[in-house]
Protein backbone atom coordinates (compact mmCIF):
# COMPACT_ATOMS: atom_id res chain seq x y z
CA UNK A 1 0.00 0.00 0.00
CA UNK A 2 2.55 2.86 1.21
CA UNK A 3 4.88 1.93 -2.38
CA UNK A 4 1.30 2.33 -4.22
CA UNK A 5 1.00 5.90 -2.30
CA UNK A 6 4.78 6.93 -3.59
CA UNK A 7 4.36 5.64 -6.72
CA UNK A 8 1.08 7.63 -7.39
CA UNK A 9 3.28 10.57 -4.88
CA UNK A 10 5.59 10.50 -8.06
CA UNK A 11 3.94 10.20 -10.84
CA UNK A 12 1.81 13.02 -9.52
CA UNK A 13 4.89 15.57 -9.24
CA UNK A 14 5.99 14.24 -12.65
CA UNK A 15 2.92 15.55 -14.60
CA UNK A 16 3.49 19.16 -12.35
CA UNK A 17 6.89 19.52 -13.54
CA UNK A 18 5.87 18.33 -17.29
CA UNK A 19 2.92 21.02 -16.82
CA UNK A 20 5.20 23.39 -15.78
CA UNK A 21 7.49 22.95 -19.07
CA UNK A 22 4.76 22.93 -21.28
CA UNK A 23 3.36 26.21 -19.56
CA UNK A 24 7.03 28.12 -20.09
CA UNK A 25 7.58 26.58 -23.29
CA UNK A 26 5.94 29.24 -25.55
CA UNK A 27 6.93 32.25 -23.40
CA UNK A 28 10.81 32.11 -24.10
CA UNK A 29 10.83 34.75 -26.04
CA UNK A 30 12.66 38.32 -25.65
CA UNK A 31 11.62 41.72 -27.22
CA UNK A 32 13.74 44.77 -26.67
CA UNK A 33 14.09 48.00 -28.42
CA UNK A 34 16.12 51.01 -29.45
CA UNK A 35 13.04 52.79 -29.44
CA UNK A 36 12.37 52.73 -25.88
CA UNK A 37 12.90 51.52 -22.81
CA UNK A 38 10.87 48.90 -20.89
CA UNK A 39 8.07 50.36 -18.80
CA UNK A 40 9.03 54.50 -19.98
CA UNK A 41 7.78 56.68 -21.90
CA UNK A 42 8.34 56.22 -25.98
CA UNK A 43 9.68 59.84 -28.00
CA UNK A 44 7.32 61.88 -29.74
CA UNK A 45 7.94 60.81 -33.64
CA UNK A 46 6.12 57.72 -32.28
CA UNK A 47 2.90 59.07 -32.10
CA UNK A 48 0.10 59.72 -34.31
CA UNK A 49 -0.03 63.06 -36.43
CA UNK A 50 -2.86 64.73 -34.40
CA UNK A 51 -0.60 64.52 -31.41
CA UNK A 52 2.34 66.24 -33.32
CA UNK A 53 3.90 62.86 -33.93
CA UNK A 54 5.32 60.93 -37.20
CA UNK A 55 3.27 57.20 -37.01
CA UNK A 56 7.09 55.79 -36.99
CA UNK A 57 7.38 52.27 -36.26
CA UNK A 58 9.31 51.54 -33.04
CA UNK A 59 12.68 49.70 -33.46
CA UNK A 60 12.07 45.84 -32.33
CA UNK A 61 14.56 43.42 -31.62
CA UNK A 62 13.15 39.57 -31.43
CA UNK A 63 15.52 36.98 -30.47
CA UNK A 64 14.35 33.02 -29.04
CA UNK A 65 15.50 29.51 -28.65
CA UNK A 66 16.19 27.95 -32.49
CA UNK A 67 13.54 25.90 -33.55
CA UNK A 68 13.22 25.31 -37.36
CA UNK A 69 9.59 24.40 -36.70
CA UNK A 70 8.85 28.28 -36.89
CA UNK A 71 7.02 29.45 -39.73
CA UNK A 72 6.15 32.80 -39.19
CA UNK A 73 5.80 35.54 -36.88
CA UNK A 74 2.62 37.25 -35.52
CA UNK A 75 2.82 40.87 -33.68
CA UNK A 76 0.38 43.71 -31.91
CA UNK A 77 1.14 46.86 -30.21
CA UNK A 78 -2.15 47.61 -28.65
CA UNK A 79 -2.92 50.75 -25.95
CA UNK A 80 -3.90 48.43 -22.78
CA UNK A 81 -5.62 51.89 -20.97
CA UNK A 82 -7.90 52.15 -23.82
CA UNK A 83 -11.12 50.09 -24.31
CA UNK A 84 -12.48 48.83 -27.71
CA UNK A 85 -15.69 47.14 -28.38
CA UNK A 86 -13.79 44.72 -31.39
CA UNK A 87 -10.09 44.38 -30.33
CA UNK A 88 -10.57 44.25 -26.95
CA UNK A 89 -7.77 46.99 -26.57
CA UNK A 90 -7.23 49.81 -29.00
CA UNK A 91 -4.76 48.38 -31.27
CA UNK A 92 -1.99 50.19 -33.19
CA UNK A 93 -0.30 47.10 -35.15
CA UNK A 94 -1.18 44.18 -36.34
CA UNK A 95 0.50 41.97 -38.51
CA UNK A 96 -0.49 38.79 -39.06
CA UNK A 97 2.51 37.81 -40.71
CA UNK A 98 5.82 38.34 -40.83
CA UNK A 99 7.85 35.88 -42.87
CA UNK A 100 10.85 33.79 -41.79
CA UNK A 101 14.78 33.96 -43.82
CA UNK A 102 16.27 30.24 -43.85
CA UNK A 103 19.75 30.28 -44.20
CA UNK A 104 21.44 27.72 -47.31
CA UNK A 105 21.22 25.05 -45.02
CA UNK A 106 17.41 25.18 -44.10
CA UNK A 107 18.17 26.64 -40.90
CA UNK A 108 15.40 29.47 -39.12
CA UNK A 109 17.24 32.38 -37.68
CA UNK A 110 16.13 32.50 -33.67
CA UNK A 111 16.26 36.53 -33.95
CA UNK A 112 15.48 39.44 -36.25
CA UNK A 113 15.08 42.92 -36.42
CA UNK A 114 12.39 45.47 -37.93
CA UNK A 115 13.93 49.15 -37.98
CA UNK A 116 12.00 51.89 -37.24
CA UNK A 117 10.32 53.67 -40.16
CA UNK A 118 7.89 55.26 -41.64
CA UNK A 119 4.29 53.30 -41.27
CA UNK A 120 3.06 52.28 -44.81
CA UNK A 121 -0.59 51.18 -45.60
CA UNK A 122 -0.15 48.17 -47.87
CA UNK A 123 -1.47 44.80 -46.86
CA UNK A 124 1.53 43.18 -48.15
CA UNK A 125 5.08 44.74 -48.23
CA UNK A 126 8.74 43.79 -47.08
CA UNK A 127 10.11 45.45 -44.39
CA UNK A 128 14.00 46.06 -42.29
CA UNK A 129 17.33 45.58 -43.89
CA UNK A 130 16.68 41.82 -44.71
CA UNK A 131 13.48 42.83 -46.62
CA UNK A 132 11.42 40.11 -44.78
CA UNK A 133 7.84 40.09 -46.32
CA UNK A 134 5.02 41.27 -44.03
CA UNK A 135 1.52 41.16 -44.10
CA UNK A 136 -0.64 43.73 -42.35
CA UNK A 137 -4.27 43.65 -40.71
CA UNK A 138 -6.52 46.34 -39.67
CA UNK A 139 -6.10 48.53 -36.61
CA UNK A 140 -8.92 50.11 -34.68
CA UNK A 141 -8.71 52.95 -36.94
CA UNK A 142 -10.15 50.10 -39.54
CA UNK A 143 -6.79 51.15 -41.48
CA UNK A 144 -3.91 48.72 -42.83
CA UNK A 145 -0.71 49.64 -40.95
CA UNK A 146 0.63 51.06 -38.25
CA UNK A 147 -0.94 54.53 -36.39
CA UNK A 148 1.05 55.92 -33.76
CA UNK A 149 0.25 56.44 -29.77
CA UNK A 150 -2.93 59.14 -29.90
CA UNK A 151 -3.97 59.02 -25.62
CA UNK A 152 -6.01 61.82 -24.32
CA UNK A 153 -3.82 65.10 -23.22
CA UNK A 154 -1.32 64.79 -20.15
CA UNK A 155 -2.51 61.68 -19.65
CA UNK A 156 0.04 58.57 -18.84
CA UNK A 157 -1.25 55.62 -21.20
CA UNK A 158 0.26 52.57 -21.01
CA UNK A 159 1.31 50.16 -24.59
CA UNK A 160 2.07 46.52 -24.82
CA UNK A 161 4.35 44.69 -27.89
CA UNK A 162 3.32 41.15 -28.23
CA UNK A 163 5.29 38.85 -30.86
CA UNK A 164 4.65 35.34 -31.79
CA UNK A 165 6.48 32.67 -33.32
CA UNK A 166 4.04 30.09 -34.81
CA UNK A 167 4.33 26.84 -36.83
CA UNK A 168 2.40 28.18 -39.64
CA UNK A 169 1.79 31.05 -41.63
CA UNK A 170 -1.87 32.40 -40.79
CA UNK A 171 -2.52 33.18 -44.34
CA UNK A 172 -6.71 32.89 -44.38
CA UNK A 173 -7.23 36.43 -42.21
CA UNK A 174 -7.93 39.07 -44.82
CA UNK A 175 -8.31 42.72 -42.77
CA UNK A 176 -7.19 41.01 -39.92
CA UNK A 177 -7.72 42.85 -36.33
CA UNK A 178 -6.28 42.00 -33.20
CA UNK A 179 -8.81 39.00 -31.97
CA UNK A 180 -9.44 37.83 -35.09
CA UNK A 181 -5.81 37.20 -35.01
CA UNK A 182 -5.21 35.72 -31.61
CA UNK A 183 -8.52 33.10 -32.28
CA UNK A 184 -6.30 32.14 -35.65
CA UNK A 185 -3.07 31.52 -33.51
CA UNK A 186 -5.13 29.56 -31.09
CA UNK A 187 -3.41 26.01 -30.86
CA UNK A 188 -0.18 27.27 -33.30
CA UNK A 189 2.22 29.62 -30.75
CA UNK A 190 5.70 27.99 -30.26
CA UNK A 191 7.17 31.16 -28.67
CA UNK A 192 5.51 34.34 -27.47
CA UNK A 193 6.93 37.47 -25.74
CA UNK A 194 5.87 41.10 -25.05
CA UNK A 195 7.29 44.36 -23.37
CA UNK A 196 5.83 47.13 -22.62
CA UNK A 197 6.26 51.07 -23.07
CA UNK A 198 4.36 54.59 -21.97
CA UNK A 199 3.46 57.47 -24.00
CA UNK A 200 2.09 60.78 -22.49
CA UNK A 201 1.25 63.45 -25.03
CA UNK A 202 0.91 67.65 -24.81
CA UNK A 203 -1.87 67.78 -27.39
Amino acid sequence: MIKKVIIIFILLSLFRVFQNCKENFNTILEITSNSFEKDKLITQKHACLEKGGSDIIPHLYCKHPKNNKVHSYALIIEDTDSPHERDTNWTHWVVPNLGIIPDINGNISSEFTINSTESFDYMNHTIGDDQRSITQGLNSWDIVGYRGMCPPKNIIHNYKVSIYALDNKIEDCENCTRNSLINKMNGHILYSGATNFKFQSNK
